[in-house]
C-alpha cells in the first residue's frame, strides 16, 4: 500500500497561476487530482480556486482583475456620501 500523500502548499500561488490551474481543470483534459497533485494542494483549494474564478478567464488579464477586486472593495468599504437616501 503506497504512502498517503500529504498536500502541503510550498508557495503562494498568484491569481494567474491560480487561473491557469482553474483553466486546466476546466478543459477536463487531466483529472483535477492530478492537477492538485502537480501543484502541491488538495482538490478542494482547486475547487476553492474554481469558486474564485466562476468565468473562463484568460491568466493575462489577472492584473485587470485584480484591479477589479480592489476596486469592488473599496466601493463596498466607503462610507455612504451625505445627503443621499438609502434605498
Amino acid at each position: 500500500m503506497p504512502a498517503p500523500v500529504v498536500f502541503t502548499p510550498s508557495t503562494d500561488y498568484t491569481d494567474k497561476e491560480k487561473m491557469v490551474a482553474v483553466r486546466e481543470m476546466r478543459r477536463k483534459k487531466r483529472s483535477v487530482i492530478s492537477i492538485a497533485r502537480e501543484l502541491g494542494i488538495s482538490r478542494q483549494t482547486l475547487y476553492a480556486w474554481a469558486r474564485e474564478f466562476p468565468m473562463p478567464v484568460n491568466p493575462d488579464d489577472a492584473f485587470q482583475l485584480q484591479n477589479l477586486k480592489l476596486n469592488v472593495l473599496q466601493l463596498t468599504l466607503k462610507p455612504p456620501r451625505q445627503g443621499l437616501k438609502s434605498p
